[in-house]
């Protein structure tokens, strides 16, 4: 007997601008949250980032971990 897969629930999705977010330019920076992982992108220096989130109970915190370059 085949069994169908249950399609997936829907998850919650938000859309923000931020002017002048961008770390790098100053630029505006458009955050995606899906769930509980985000996506940024700012239109004015091409920069895409994977920023973390931290909910606190008056909002969210954008939070750019930095990283080491070489």
């Amino acid at each position: 007997m085949k069994r169908e897969r249950e399609p997936e629930a829907p998850q919650a999705q938000a859309d923000v601008e931020l002017e002048q977010g961008c770390i790098l330019c100053g630029g505006a920076l458009s955050l995606r949250v899906v769930g509980r992982s985000a996506a940024t992108y700012c239109r004015s220096c091409h920069w895409i980032s994977r920023p973390h989130l931290h909910h606190h109970h008056d909002g969210v915190q954008l939070f750019h971990p930095s990283r080491m370059v070489a």
